[in-house]
């Protein structure tokens, strides 16, 4: 035996569990792009009513896309909120065209409601943009029992998610492969 009285060789052992939880309760948290960072993932959430079709697109460009498109995000002064709106008017009306929506096989329009641009702290003291486009389906439309199919065709030679949810509001949605 070495000669070390038990308890002190026990009672740093005993401090263990401690500071391994203080370490990890303190530890940053990361919050990386699950693709990486050259990703452009979008979210299409559909709102089904009886007289329209309401589509909520975000679209998530990962560090290096932000980059690419907005070397000044993360200098002194940035993007001003000025420049955010007009890119994000020109962005939401620029894929438009991509959103491809049918009821009964016949393409509705789409109108771009409202559009906003956020930078986002992403990686590396690098921002990420997150674009959100609020459209609508142009004039009245009826949907009941009618088939609609929604296919977002924009950004499909970019690595990332595309993830498209369906909701009723006021009308039930019948064998719907978009998940509510």
């Amino acid at each position: 035996m070495s000669g070390r009285p038990l308890a002190a060789v026990a009672r740093p052992l005993l401090l263990l569990p401690l500071v391994l939880f203080t370490m990890t309760a303190l530890a940053p948290s990361a919050s990386a792009h699950p693709l990486g960072n050259f990703t452009v993932n979008s979210f299409s959430g559909l709102r089904v009513e009886p007289q329209a079709v309401n589509v909520d697109l975000v679209v998530d460009s990962a560090e290096i896309p932000t980059v690419q498109q907005f070397p000044q995000a993360d200098s002194p002064g940035g993007v001003t909120a000025e420049q955010a709106a007009d890119y994000a008017a020109r962005e939401c009306n620029a894929l438009r065209p991509g959103l491809r929506l049918t009821l009964d096989g016949t393409r509705e329009e789409l109108t771009v409601r409202s559009s906003d641009l956020q930078f986002l702290p992403g990686q590396a003291g690098l921002s990420i943009m997150r674009l959100s486009c609020e459209l609508r389906t142009t004039g009245t439309v009826d949907t009941v029992g009618k088939d609609l199919e929604y296919v977002d065709e924009n950004s499909l030679d970019r690595l990332g998610w595309r993830e498209i949810t369906a909701t009723g509001d006021g009308v039930a949605l019948v064998d719907s492969d978009a998940a509510a």
